[in-house]
């Protein structure tokens, strides 16, 4: 039997209904309940429904706050929202394995409003943290959405984010482009948009993504999951934290 430690679905920048209609139906049927041990977001879901569908995921669902957040789906269906707030401011082959791990074909074991352009409080849903720290294994993971790192998605910057909160690793969204990306002997991750929601920050299509990071004490293997040209591509890095120097 394979056991990939505990598995942890990284995904956010969801913007629905507001910027898309839902999850790519291909990636829908790879979430399948109580196989992932923890779901982390970077935030932006869109809606409450989006939370609840999380929460059937997984037992624990780790979620911060976006820059781009609504009251509910009728109120944007009526034209009423925001301004866009960025206008301001391993078992196997690669890909047949990956792809099973989320089938389960393998076995692994408050309210507030500013003008211009700023948070819109979901008042039907908890109030999530800016920032949230996970211990999973042996590693501690920080969780930011990313509109507060100046310049954005600069890695400088995160990293001074990382450091303030003591963790290895450091997941932010917000440029709704995945990346894995080892920084200092520490790992910045950003799982994209699992959408394709529209970036105000570039022109270029959004590729849909999101991540799975199957931990195992001190190694991590992190499958990113691409849906290019109607196909789920997968790539993998693994890595392992250093027990004597810590973060």
């Amino acid at each position: 039997m394979a056991n990939f430690g505990e598995l942890v679905l990284v995904l956010g920048d969801l913007h629905i209904p507001q910027r898309a209609g839902s999850i790519p139906e291909k990636f829908k049927r790879m979430l399948v309940p109580n196989k992932m041990q923890h779901v982390i977001c970077t935030g932006n879901l869109g809606c409450k429904e989006q939370y609840e569908e999380l929460r059937e995921l997984a037992p624990n669902v780790h979620v911060v706050t976006g820059d781009f957040e609504y009251e509910s789906p009728a109120s944007s269906a009526a034209g009423d929202k925001k301004t866009d707030p960025s206008s301001a401011m391993n078992a196997g082959i690669l890909g047949t394995s990956a792809i099973s791990i989320m089938t389960g074909d393998t076995e692994p074991t408050a309210e507030h409003e500013e003008e211009d352009g700023a948070l819109h409080a979901l008042p039907t849903m908890p109030s999530f943290p800016d920032t949230k720290v996970v211990q999973v294994g042996h590693f501690r993971i920080g969780v930011v959405h990313g509109h507060q790192i100046v310049p954005w998605g600069d890695h400088m910057s995160l990293a001074m984010v990382r450091r303030k909160l003591d963790v290895d690793i450091l997941i932010s969204g917000h440029t709704h482009k995945n990346e894995v990306v080892e920084h200092d002997g520490c790992y910045h991750i950003n799982p994209g948009s699992i959408t394709g929601a529209y970036s105000s920050l570039s022109d270029e299509e959004v590729t849909p993504s999101f991540i799975l990071l199957a931990v195992q004490g001190s190694k991590v293997v992190c499958y990113v999951y691409e849906l290019v040209n109607g196909e789920v591509d997968v790539s993998k890095t693994e890595f392992t934290k250093s027990m004597s120097t810590g973060v």
